[in-house]
């Protein structure tokens, strides 16, 4: 298991991944960051709880609320996507 808090692990992911969008400026992929982020959590920490799984689940909606609310975009289909890969 990982040294650091899952938490941490969640936000530090996704703001790599949104920091490579901006890199790219490719604004369509930034939906993607969301299952990408959901298999690399469950790449470090295979041992997660169901508890765990769904607050890291909800970490990933709630980013995606704040970024569908500003960019007017639907992530509906990528959170699915995320919450399969989480098992949710």
């Amino acid at each position: 298991m990982a040294d650091k808090p899952v938490g941490q692990f969640v936000s530090q992911q996704l703001n790599a991944g949104k920091q490579h969008i901006a890199r790219t400026g490719n604004s369509v992929a930034y939906a993607s960051v969301y299952p990408e982020v959901a298999r690399a959590v469950l790449a470090e920490y295979p041992q997660l709880t169901a508890a765990e799984k769904q607050a890291v689940f909800g970490a990933l909606k709630d980013d995606a609320e704040r970024s569908m609310s500003i960019t007017r975009e639907d992530h509906t289909m990528q959170l699915r996507e995320a919450s399969r890969i989480l098992g949710q």
